[in-house]
C-alpha cells in the first residue's frame, strides 16, 4: 500500500504515522495471501485527496462498495454522513471497494473525498467488498469501520435516522439498514430452508439458534473493531473463500436439494431457477444471501431496542416519527 502525501506543518509526523498504519494493513494482507490463498489487491491512494487522511490517528473508516453508481450521488451523501453531528469530529479515512467497469484514474478524479481505492473482480455483491477490507486491513482496523454500498438503500428511511444515534465511546454495532425478523433457517425472500445460517449464528454468537432473531438487511451497518476482532483472521479468510466459490462448490449446494424447499411449488421453481441464473455468473451465489442475512449474529448482535421511550426519544431529537433502532443494548445513541 502506497504511504499518504500531505503538505504543511507536520507533513513528515503525518507520513511515518500512515506509512506505520499502511505497513501493518499490508502485513495482513500478505499474510492472508500466504496462508488461506485469499489475494486482495493492494489499496490504491487518491492523488486529488487534497488533505490525505491520518491513518495511524483516524477514528472512522468508511468502506464503499461500489459498482457503477452516480458519483455526484454517492459525493452528496457521503458529504451529508461525514458532516452528521455523531461524525462531523471523527478523523476519518474513506475506502472505495471498486467493481464497476470505469477506468480507475477517472473515478478517482470524480470521487476526491476518498482516500484509498481497491479494484476487485464483480462476484459476491457488497459482501466480497466488505470481507475484503476486514482480511486485508485486518492488523489496522479503525475504531469503527461503516459499510456501505455505492448509494445507500432507503437512506432517507434508514440510513441518515439511524446514524445519529452512533456514539465514538461506547457504539458497537449500528444497524443502518432495516430490520427483519428471522428464523433460525430462513429469512426473506428465499424459501429455502437455510442450514448455513444456524451455521453463521454460531459461529457468531457461539451458541446454537434456538430461537428467531433480529437482523440487519440491505448491507449497511457500523461496527466496532471489537466486534470484528472477536473472529480470527482465519475466521473472516475462511468466509471470504467460501464468497468466491462458484457453482459446484458444497458450500452452494444446499438450495439444489428440493426437500430443503418450503413454497409453494410453482415459488420453488422460481426462485431456484433464478438461484442457479445468478450462480452462473458468481455475482449472487448461494452463500452470499445467507451471509447477508447473518451480519448481525456474526457481529454478536441480535437484539434491538424498539420500546416506546426510545421511540419518543428519537422523535424528540429528530422531529421525525420513525421508528429508529439500536442494536445490542451496546449504549451506542442512549
Amino acid at each position: 500500500m502506497q504511504a499518504m502525501r500531505a503538505s504543511g506543518a507536520g507533513t513528515s509526523a503525518l507520513q511515518h504515522q500512515g506509512a506505520v498504519a499502511s505497513l501493518v494493513g499490508e502485513q495482513a494482507r500478505r499474510r492472508l495471501e500466504e496462508e488461506v490463498g485469499v489475494l486482495v489487491p493492494p489499496a490504491q491512494h487518491n492523488p486529488h485527496k487534497r488533505v490525505p487522511c491520518d491513518m495511524a490517528g483516524r477514528a472512522l473508516d468508511i468502506v464503499i462498495a461500489y459498482y457503477e453508481e452516480d458519483a455526484a450521488t454517492l459525493i452528496n451523501w457521503l458529504d451529508h454522513v461525514m458532516g452528521e453531528s455523531s461524525l462531523a469530529s471523527l478523523p476519518t479515512c474513506v475506502w472505495v471497494y471498486h467493481k464497476g467497469t470505469a477506468p480507475l484514474p477517472g473515478l478517482m478524479e470524480q470521487l476526491p473525498q476518498a482516500d484509498y481505492f481497491v479494484v476487485l473482480p464483480n462476484i459476491g455483491r457488497e459482501g466480497h467488498s466488505y470481507l475484503a477490507h476486514l482480511t486485508s486491513q485486518y492488523g489496522a482496523l479503525a475504531p469503527h469501520t461503516l459499510f456501505t454500498q455505492g448509494v445507500p438503500n432507503n437512506y432517507d428511511r434508514h440510513f441518515r435516522t439511524t446514524l445519529h444515534h452512533f456514539k465514538r465511546q461506547c457504539t458497537e454495532f449500528l444497524c443502518l439498514g432495516s430490520l427483519d425478523k428471522c428464523s433460525c433457517a430462513n429469512c426473506g425472500h428465499y424459501k429455502v430452508r437455510m442450514g448455513q445460517l444456524a451455521s453463521l449464528y454460531k459461529t457468531g454468537m457461539g451458541v446454537n439458534c434456538s430461537r428467531h432473531f433480529r437482523s440487519c438487511q440491505e448491507g449497511q451497518f457500523l461496527v466496532s473493531r471489537g466486534r470484528i476482532a472477536h473472529h480470527s483472521l482465519a475466521t473472516w479468510s475462511r468466509l471470504t473463500a467460501y464468497l468466491e466459490a462458484g457453482p459446484g462448490h458444497w458450500i452452494n449446494d444446499e438450495f439444489l436439494n428440493d426437500a430443503n424447499w418450503q413454497g409453494t411449488p410453482q415459488e420453488n421453481e422460481a426462485q431456484k431457477a433464478e438461484l442457479e441464473s445468478n450462480m452462473l455468473s458468481r455475482d449472487s451465489t448461494y452463500f452470499l444471501h445467507v451471509l447477508e442475512r447473518a451480519w448481525s449474529p456474526l457481529f454478536r448482535c441480535v437484539h434491538a431496542d424498539m420500546s416506546p421511550l426510545r421511540i419518543v426519544s428519537d422523535a424528540a431529537e429528530t422531529g421525525m416519527f420513525k421508528l429508529k433502532v439500536q442494536h445490542c443494548g451496546c449504549h451506542g445513541g442512549k
